[in-house]
C-alpha cells in the first residue's frame, strides 16, 4: 500500500497539516502572520542539519550495500561487509547460492557468468577502444567461498565524454576474467553538490568524485599483475587500468 509505513510517515503529515491551520487562522489575525511565517521559514532551515546527517548516513549505507552485494556476486566472503545486508553473514551465505541459481537480486545481470571465461569468449571477443582511464588497487584480502583468498579492488574509472562504465571486469595476466566490479550508482554531480564529495573515498584517487567501483578478485595471487577493462554494451574496452597492490600489506578482513 503506498501509505504503509515503510513509504510514508505520518508526522509529516500532522505537522504539516497543524502549519497549514496555523497558517489559515493567521489570515484573520494581522498581527499573528509574521510569526507563523517565520516559523514556517525558520523550520526547514533548523531541521536541515539533521536531515543533512541522516542522508549522508543512508548513502554510506547504500554504498557498503552495493560493495557487500559484488562480494557475493564474485563468491567473496567478508563479513564485516556482508553484516550491512543482514545481522548474520551465515544466513546470507545460506541463501546467496538460491538467488545466483535463480538470478534473483544481485545475481539478475549475470555479471557472475563472466568469471573464469577468456576474454576470447567473453562477448564473442569484442573490444574497441573506449580512452578509458583510472586508477585502482587493492585494498583488503577477503576469502573465497572455495577457502582460497580473495582480493577486494576498488577505484575509479572513466571513459570518453567523461562517461562513467557501469559494468567492469579484472583480468589476470592470461586474459582471464577473475572477477567483475560495478561503478557506485551516485551521480558524480549529486555527490559534489548534496554530500559536498563526502564520497570521494568511496575511490582511492583523491580526486575521485563519487564515481568509484568495487570488484573482487578471486583466486587472488599477489604476484600477478591484473587488470580492469569496462565491459558495457557486451563490449570490452581495448584499454586497461592496471590494479596496483600497496606497498603496505592490504587488511585481512
Amino acid at each position: 500500500m503506498a501509505t504503509a509505513p515503510r513509504f510514508l510517515f505520518w508526522s509529516t503529515l500532522f505537522w504539516t497539516g497543524l502549519f497549514l491551520i496555523a497558517i489559515q487562522r493567521a489570515d484573520s489575525k494581522p498581527w499573528l502572520r509574521s510569526p507563523v511565517y517565520l516559523a514556517a521559514l525558520a523550520l526547514p532551515v533548523l531541521m536541515f542539519p539533521q536531515h543533512y546527517k541522516t542522508g549522508v548516513a543512508r548513502r554510506w549505507g547504500m554504498s557498503l550495500a552495493e560493495s557487500a552485494a559484488m562480494s557475493l556476486v564474485n563468491e567473496t566472503k567478508g563479513e564485516q561487509m556482508t553484516k550491512v545486508l543482514f545481522r548474520d553473514p551465515s544466513q546470507i551465505y545460506h541463501v546467496a547460492p538460491q538467488l545466483r541459481a535463480r538470478r534473483l537480486d544481485m545475481f539478475t545481470d549475470g555479471l557472475q557468468d563472466w568469471i573464469g571465461l577468456s576474454e576470447t569468449n567473453l562477448f564473442g571477443g569484442r573490444h574497441k577502444p573506449e580512452r578509458l582511464t583510472g586508477d585502482c588497487s587493492v585494498t583488503a584480502l577477503v576469502q573465497g567461498d572455495d577457502g582460497l583468498e580473495a582480493a577486494r579492488v576498488i577505484g575509479q574509472a572513466s571513459t570518453k565524454e567523461n562517461s562513467i562504465p557501469e559494468r567492469l571486469v579484472i583480468v589476470d595476466p592470461t586474459g582471464v576474467v577473475r572477477g567483475v566490479a560495478r561503478s557506485s550508482t551516485m551521480s558524480s554531480i549529486i555527490n559534489r553538490v548534496f554530500y559536498l564529495d563526502k564520497f570521494s573515498q568511496f575511490s582511492r584517487n583523491p580526486r575521485a568524485t563519487g564515481n568509484g567501483f568495487v570488484g573482487y578478485i578471486r583466486d587472488y595471487n599477489p604476484q600477478f599483475q591484473y587488470a580492469v577493462r569496462s565491459a558495457d554494451d557486451e563490449t570490452l574496452s581495448e584499454e586497461k587500468i592496471p590494479v596496483r597492490v600497496p606497498i603496505a600489506k592490504a587488511t585481512k578482513l
